[in-house]
């Protein structure tokens, strides 16, 4: 195959390619080693005449292919269980769509803390705080605006939001019941 930058004007024949503009199609001829035309017979569509585009073939063999690979920020491929994010332009929770559906998608929240984890549920009883969430319809991720239960979360695990560090996501989630109720215990790592 060539690599032909020549713009294609009206009823041009350039290195393999020709343009026919009454049918609007561009037809590919490709040279084997051995001088043999093999005509593609797909059809691609003409640019406008008042295009400054340019129809350009590449052969494959001539690409050069990176040999690092690619990771996540995180080094991991799977879902955050939840996050906290803590700036100038929002304070929220995230609870990570596969959490609140395991959680049966509750319409409100209640939390509650155990020395490293965070517990997530419908319902907790004796607690008489609830938190209802905004929920992405597609994906199910639950967000919580509360930048009081936030600072909370913060104070209790000690956690630190400097310089361009607004956010923290964790992954580790676990599944109990409690009084009836299923709860996440999400580890928050120190």
């Amino acid at each position: 195959m060539t690599v032909s930058k020549k713009k294609l004007n009206k009823n041009t024949s350039t290195e393999g390619v020709t343009e026919n503009e009454e049918n609007g199609t561009v037809t590919t001829e490709k040279r084997t080693d051995n001088n043999t035309k093999h005509h593609d017979t797909s059809t691609k569509p003409i640019a406008s005449n008042n295009s400054n585009e340019t129809e350009v073939q590449l052969d494959r063999s001539q690409l050069e292919y990176p040999t690092s690979e690619g990771k996540s920020k995180n080094g991991s491929n799977r879902a955050g269980a939840l996050g906290i994010v803590f700036s100038n332009y929002g304070i929220r929770i995230t609870i990570g769509g596969h959490v609140n559906k395991e959680l049966n998608c509750p319409k409100k929240f209640q939390f509650a803390f155990t020395e490293n984890k965070i517990a997530i549920s419908e319902n907790f009883k004796g607690n008489s705080n609830y938190f209802h969430p905004k929920v992405n319809k597609k994906t199910k991720k639950a967000t919580i605006y509360s930048a009081g239960l936030v600072r909370e979360i913060i104070d209790k695990f000690n956690l630190v939001f400097e310089g361009s560090k607004v956010s923290k996501t964790y992954y580790d989630v676990e599944y109990t019941t409690v009084d009836n109720h299923k709860v996440a215990l999400i580890d928050i790592k120190k």
